[in-house]
């Protein structure tokens, strides 16, 4: 009889390792407050890395402002549901 154990991942419930520290998204938060707050996430990103170097996804860039406030993300809009014709 086989266990369980075998299919359970070694690395479960530990950090990840491409995890970004509470300091770097914290600078990186700083830096779009002062500097880029009225840029939507893929600009202020370019931003971050033309002048400061700073490399990371559009997507941590949005998900990062979203964390602290900076920016809010669009609410999609419910489509519309139509009745179908008689035949």
């Amino acid at each position: 009889m086989h266990s369980a154990n075998g299919v359970i991942s070694k690395h479960r419930g530990r950090i990840s390792n491409n995890k970004f520290s509470d300091e770097f998204k914290l600078e990186i938060a700083t830096l779009i407050k002062e500097t880029y707050h009225d840029f939507a996430p893929t600009f202020a990103n370019e931003k971050l890395v033309e002048v400061h170097n700073k490399k990371l996804s559009v997507e941590s860039t949005r998900k990062i402002i979203i964390e602290y406030g900076i920016w809010k993300a669009k609410i999609k809009k419910r489509q519309k549901v139509y009745q179908k014709r008689a035949l």
